[in-house]
């Protein structure tokens, strides 16, 4: 409790329209986002990107990313298309919030795929149900103990066991009260190369997204 307090007292905590305001939130889309408009009113900063994403690098400064299943990514040459670029997404960005939209049914690799997106919406929804969504999104990444969670979460799903889980919590917490992201690189916790690169490079874009702001 000691450690949520401690992120959640924080004067790093934005309040919504700061949050709206600068949270960059991404769309991959083949044909105009319909939303776009609307959504900038109330305050949300959408910029569509478009379907020829080439590399996963063209996304990593966007902590919101809402993705078409369909015709985007053809470079990746996946059947599955928006689904299998969510897919990749997640596994290099974990900790990035995406939402996949679409006005289709799919198959079971598709589903399987899409299972990496945080929310799904229907691309008949109302803009009641976008704003709802996006609030909730730019809230979440703005929100330091709720970033952290999701890492943990990965770190769990990743077979990390719950003491070395703890333990890179307080790195985390220590480089976040001393604003020092280079304290993550000096953990002596026993890690495969690979969940170390995970943790360490995700939690920096975690700090960094407060300290910068």
């Amino acid at each position: 409790m000691m450690f949520r307090y401690q992120l959640e007292s924080s004067k790093e905590i934005k309040k919504l329209p700061d949050a709206k305001n600068e949270t960059a939130i991404a769309v991959l889309d083949d044909d105009p986002f319909k939303p776009s408009k609307s959504l900038t009113t109330h305050g949300f900063r959408i910029e569509e990107l478009g379907p020829d994403i080439r590399s996963l690098s063209q996304i990593s400064n966007y902590p919101v990313i809402i993705c078409d299943i369909r015709g985007v990514a053809p470079e990746f040459g996946s059947s599955l298309e928006g689904a299998h670029l969510i897919e990749q997404i997640r596994k290099t960005y974990p900790d990035k919030f995406l939402i996949a939209y679409t006005g289709m049914q799919h198959s079971i690799s598709h589903n399987k795929a899409l299972s990496y997106a945080d929310r799904h919406m229907d691309k008949a929804a109302l803009i009641e149900e976008w704003v709802s969504e996006l609030d909730d999104a730019v809230m979440v990444m703005s929100t330091p103990y709720k970033r952290w969670l999701r890492l943990r979460l990965t770190l769990d799903k990743s077979g990390i066991d719950a003491y070395k889980i703890y333990r890179l919590e307080q790195t985390f917490l220590k480089a976040y009260i001393k604003k020092n992201p280079k304290l993550l690189d000096t953990t002596s916790i026993d890690l495969t190369p690979e969940i170390k690169d995970l943790f360490t490079l995700t939690a920096k874009t975690i700090l960094m997204s407060f300290f910068n702001s």
